[in-house]
C-alpha cells in the first residue's frame, strides 16, 4: 500500500466483546506486513494454519485514554469497519 511505512500515525477502530458501537483511536504503525507472507508461528500450532497477510495489514501500537496497547495484524478499511485501521482524515 503506497504511503504506508513504519512511523506512520493512523487511526485505528477499536469494538470490544462487550462494547456498543465502536471507538477512535491514534495509533502509530509499528510493522507493516508484505502481501501474501505467512504469519510466522511454529510448526505444527493451530495458528500455523492462519489466513496469508493481505496488503495493508499492519501491527499497531494503539493509544487509548488509560494505556498503550499492541494490536496484530490489523486490517486497513476505507469504511471504518472494527478493528481495521484507516487514514486519519485531513484536517
Amino acid at each position: 500500500m503506497e504511503g504506508l511505512t513504519e512511523g506512520r500515525i493512523v487511526h485505528y477502530i477499536q469494538q470490544l466483546p462487550q462494547q456498543v458501537g465502536t471507538t477512535e483511536y491514534a495509533a502509530i504503525v509499528s510493522k507493516v506486513y508484505q502481501a501474501h507472507d505467512p504469519e510466522v508461528y511454529p510448526a505444527g500450532s493451530i495458528e500455523s494454519c492462519a489466513d496469508r497477510h493481505q496488503d495493508g495489514d499492519v501491527m499497531l501500537h494503539v493509544f487509548t485514554e488509560n494505556s498503550v496497547s499492541v494490536r496484530h495484524s490489523v486490517r486497513y478499511s476505507s469504511d471504518k469497519l472494527p478493528n481495521t485501521w484507516h487514514w486519519i482524515e485531513k484536517a
